[in-house]
C-alpha cells in the first residue's frame, strides 16, 4: 500500500497532465476522430451543428472524393481549406500536433549529427536547413550561378 504523501503527488501529477493534455489537444470536439480520418463514409450526426451544412456539402463533393481517394489525409484537408473553411480548420487542428511533433524530433536528430565533439562550435542555421529540407537541390542551377574566380 503507497504512502498518503505519495498518492497526493500521483494525483497531483495526472491532474497537470490532464491540463497539459488540454492545452495540447484544444477545441477537438467539433469534428469527432471518425470524421477527419473518413469523411465520406461517416454519419453527419457526429458533427456538431456549426459545421453540420459545410460537411454535408463537402460530403456529396465528388471531386472531394476522388482527391480523398489518392492524397494523404494532411494533404487532403489543406486542399479542402478554401472550399470547405470551417471542417478543414478542425480537421487540421486536430493533425497538425502530430507532425510538428514528429518535425521537432526529425530536427533534433539532425542538428544531432551535424553537432559532434569534433564540430560543436559549428553554426548549424544553414546545414539544419539543407538537412531537414525536402526539395532536391538542382545543382546545374547552383553551379550556373556561381562565378568562376579568375587568378591574376
Amino acid at each position: 500500500m503507497l504512502p498518503e504523501v505519495i498518492k497526493t503527488e500521483i494525483v497531483c501529477h495526472l491532474d497537470n497532465l490532464i491540463t497539459e493534455f488540454g492545452n495540447y489537444f484544444p477545441d477537438m470536439n467539433l469534428l469527432s476522430s471518425e470524421v477527419i480520418i473518413s469523411p465520406f463514409s461517416c454519419d453527419v450526426k457526429n458533427v456538431k451543428e456549426e459545421a453540420q451544412e459545410e460537411f454535408i456539402e463537402l460530403k456529396n463533393d465528388t471531386t472531394a472524393k476522388d482527391h480523398f481517394k489518392v492524397a494523404p489525409l494532411n494533404n487532403f484537408w489543406l486542399k479542402m481549406r478554401n472550399s470547405y473553411p470551417l471542417c478543414s480548420s478542425i480537421a487540421l487542428k486536430a493533425l497538425i500536433p502530430f507532425s510538428t511533433s514528429y518535425l521537432r524530433e526529425a530536427g533534433f536528430s539532425a542538428m544531432l549529427s551535424l553537432k559532434t565533439k569534433k564540430r560543436n562550435r559549428l553554426d548549424i542555421d544553414a546545414d539544419i536547413r539543407c538537412a531537414l529540407s525536402k526539395t532536391k537541390p538542382n545543382f546545374q542551377i547552383l553551379i550556373a550561378s556561381k562565378q568562376c574566380q579568375n587568378s591574376h
